[in-house]
């Protein structure tokens, strides 16, 4: 989320010129870079923990068992039931 919003500030400052107030001082197209800067920092602080995730979730659905089955309902709140 973080790259997300950063990027954004960047692109608004650095390429519309966007004036943002910050606690009562305007911050200027200048500052584009330094919100570049944070949307780097913020990725390579994020991809680690993304490939961490994504690992740990394969290795939840490679060890999983198999069932045949059909679904009975399912719930707003992730609850699925299934006739065996």
């Amino acid at each position: 989320m973080f790259p997300l919003v950063f990027s954004g500030m960047a692109i608004a400052t650095g390429v519309f010129g966007l004036s943002i107030a910050r606690r009562g001082r305007a911050v200027g197209p200048e500052a584009g870079s330094f919100f570049a800067v944070l949307a780097l920092v913020s990725v390579a602080m994020a991809a680690p923990l993304l490939v961490l995730r994504v690992r740990a979730l394969l290795g939840f659905f490679q060890r999983a068992v198999q069932i045949e089955g059909s679904i009975k309902s399912v719930w707003l709140s992730g609850r699925v039931l299934l006739s065996v």
